[in-house]
């Protein structure tokens, strides 16, 4: 680049051009240095902290050149320390434009070589006092654990020395100031209205360029809500997903479990989607014994087996309780797997799924029974299906151990929505969200929020962490996959951001802002605060509410710790840990069940019934909360807050108009109803129906 502009400007110069120039050479942000930095270039900001996408000083303040041939050049002038935002350049240009050349001194015959020292003069000192040389070390008082800094820049300009808590009134004008362009710019940069010629409809479910662009044929593109069974929407093929991405990396992959993302052709089905192997079902929901799902009096048998282009229906399972079946299978494929070749499992169990839209979970008696104490018989049914859930998680790490690969496997026990407490609320399972407000199917943080495990044998141990409090949105999963199989740097063209490096670090990574977009109910969160916004007051009133846990106190000598230590999965992990060589693994954190514990507000007790005052109100249709204090969401800032209220509504009523009027998910193709394949849900476009037959529920 460098020999480039050197040509550029001899270019001008043989054209007689370059005296009547100017010259800017400018960055728009600092280097990337570091692989994990997205984009990243090797480029160094010492000794400035931070990297291209960050605000520290390394990813915005840059050098820039600015020439002009005419500049009088008889005195040498020193580095100009003058702060310039990139904004400044178009007026600039623009007013120098204008300027009258005969003011300038045209005559620069004494033109000056520069100062002999100007290198040295552009080398940052992090302090007064810092020497100049390029491993200067000044004491640093900051802990990125914080989440506000404030820096005497032109002293400290290497951001070593926070202030924030030094200086409360200079650091709290500021922030009242940041609180107001925080929520006037997004007015700013949103675009308010949209062309219904660049609707993904017509784009192969992609927002595409559209003026310049043909439309093509209208395709369903799956939306905001669940698919029902033979749904005629899918996941559209030309969108790419993790299986297939890991296949090009030389991974097997392979599927167990519930898919739900459609299935109307086997194209569509998670063999076609870049795994090896598929044993499971294909809808939402079933029952745990025979492994049929009814919806709207249909009934059919949905347990697949698809190897590479071959399918089959699995007959030889009924009465199996589909959480041993899955598990088996998950240890079947541990123990073909080739262990010097990298392995994806995705194991989707339907526990504890409710078996259908209006029934509970199911659980093997005997296990039932170890749960009596528990007064209300759906949630002990809900304790069985969650302690066989538990074993067989533990036999398959167990599995993972014994082929030697747990070590070098990263493990993550993730849900996709809150649980569903109590009668009323479709498919049911009397788990518990408490203290949070709400259930499965709503917006609320008892929704949406869930507790999620990553576990990595190579990890150190020595120094137990506390619970991590990043946040993650579910679509972060992918990415944060492939950027940890890929082992560096990672660019993808999808929603979703790589979290591997801050959940390995234990540092967070910042999440702007969060979307949930349907005809009827929005909700965004920004920051450390979250907007919903549904069309119709007391819509749920089940939904709306903190529903506390039934009643039921466990025996005495129920010793919580000694359980874990005596499973399956603690031995297989403490033996994996020891495997990685790490032999200082330290134990849990005494505290750590406390710690995961939510309160209702930094007053709150901790205890599980807390009680705190709120304004919540369900006849309103409009609630603004501060998520990070208020996680149960009991201070309804809407009306306090109005500015920040109408500015998330604007961006919110942006995304909902490109909503289609009617979700495509609930529409059902009558081809794939169970009756013309031989009491099946099986897939059906590419499918020839065979003779009607009765299928009783």
């Amino acid at each position: 680049m460098d020999r480039s502009i050197g040509e550029v400007l001899v270019a001008l110069q043989s054209r007689g051009m370059l005296a009547d120039s100017i010259v800017a050479f400018v960055s728009d942000n600092g280097g990337a240095p570091l692989k994990g930095v997205p984009a990243a270039n090797s480029g160094s900001n010492w000794p400035l902290r931070g990297a291209k996408s960050s605000v520290w000083e390394g990813g915005m303040r840059t050098p820039a050149v600015f020439w002009y041939g005419r500049l009088s050049g008889r005195l040498p002038q020193p580095p100009l320390h003058r702060i310039v935002h990139i904004v400044d350049w178009a007026p600039t240009f623009y007013a120098a434009a204008a300027l009258q050349q005969a003011s300038l001194d045209a005559g620069n015959s004494d033109r000056s070589v520069p100062s002999a020292n100007w290198r040295q003069e552009l080398i940052v000192k992090c302090s007064a006092s810092a020497p100049s040389d390029g491993d200067q070390h000044v004491t640093d008082n900051v802990d990125l654990e914080d989440t506000v800094f404030l820096f005497d820049i032109f002293k400290d300009p290497c951001e070593l020395n926070n202030l924030a808590s030094t200086e409360p009134e200079l650091r709290d004008k500021l922030l009242n100031q940041l609180a107001k362009y925080r929520v006037l710019l997004p007015n700013f940069i949103e675009r308010n209205h949209m062309d219904e010629r660049g609707y993904p409809e017509i784009h192969h479910c992609t927002w595409s360029t559209w003026l310049d662009v043909e439309p093509a044929e209208y395709q369903s593109c799956m939306d905001y809500v669940p698919l029902d069974f033979a749904s005629k929407a899918a996941l559209p093929l030309h969108i790419e997903v993790l299986p297939q991405w890991l296949k090009r990396l030389g991974y097997s992959t392979h599927m167990v479990g519930k898919w739900h993302l459609g299935y109307n052709s086997f194209e569509h089905t998670p063999t076609g989607r870049g795994f090896d192997t598929f044993f499971g079902y294909y809808n939402g929901l079933q029952y745990y014994y025979n492994h049929t799902g009814k919806q709207n009096g249909h009934c059919g048998l949905d347990f697949w087996r698809n190897v590479g282009n071959t399918t089959e229906i699995v007959t030889d399972l009924n009465g199996t309780y589909s959480t041993h079946a899955y598990t088996d299978e998950a240890k079947r494929i541990i123990a073909d797997h080739d262990a010097e070749k990298p392995l994806f499992l995705y194991l989707s169990y339907q526990a504890v799924h409710a078996s259908c839209k209006d029934c509970n979970v199911e659980a093997p008696e005997e296990i039932i029974e170890r749960f009596s104490y528990i007064e209300a018989y759906n949630r002990t049914l809900y304790a069985g299906a969650v302690h066989v859930l538990d074993r067989s998680i533990g036999d398959v790490l167990a599995a993972l151990q014994s082929r030697g690969m747990l070590a070098d496997s990263i493990v993550v026990f993730a849900s996709d929505n809150g649980a569903a407490p109590v009668e009323g609320i479709p498919a049911p399972n009397a788990g518990s969200n408490w203290p949070l407000r709400g259930a499965k199917g709503n917006v609320w943080e008892g929704g949406v929020r869930t507790s999620a495990v990553f576990w990595y044998g190579r990890l150190s141990g020595r120094s137990p962490r506390p619970p991590s409090q990043q946040i993650m949105h579910i679509v972060d999963w992918a990415p944060t996959f492939y950027a940890a199989a890929e082992r560096g740097d990672v660019i993808l063209e999808i929603d979703g951001m790589d979290t591997a490096s801050a959940i390995i670090s234990g540092r967070r990574a910042l999440h702007i802002a969060n979307l949930f977009v349907t005809e009827y109910l929005q909700s965004q969160r920004w920051t450390g605060y979250k907007l919903v916004n549904r069309s119709q007051s007391g819509s749920g009133l089940l939904l709306d509410s903190r529903v506390a846990p039934p009643e039921g106190s466990p025996p005495e000598e129920l010793d919580l710790d000694a359980l874990m230590e005596s499973s399956n999965a603690w031995r297989a992990l403490q033996q994996a840990h020891f495997d990685a060589g790490d032999n200082n693994h330290s134990a849990p954190r005494k505290t750590w069940r406390q710690e995961l514990i939510v309160k209702c507000s930094r007053n709150a007790i901790s205890e599980g019934h807390q009680r705190v005052a709120d304004n919540f109100e369900p006849r309103d249709t409009v609630f603004l909360f501060d998520v990070f204090n208020d996680p149960c969401e009991l201070n309804n800032l809407a009306s306090t807050e109005p500015v920040l209220r109408d500015t998330l509504l604007n961006k919110l009523a942006t995304y909902r108009s490109h909503l289609p009027s009617n979700p495509v998910s609930h529409e059902v193709d009558e081809r794939g109803l169970p009756e013309i394949h031989r009491c099946t849900w099986s897939t059906w476009l590419d499918v020839q129906p065979a003779e009607y037959l009765n299928c009783p529920c």
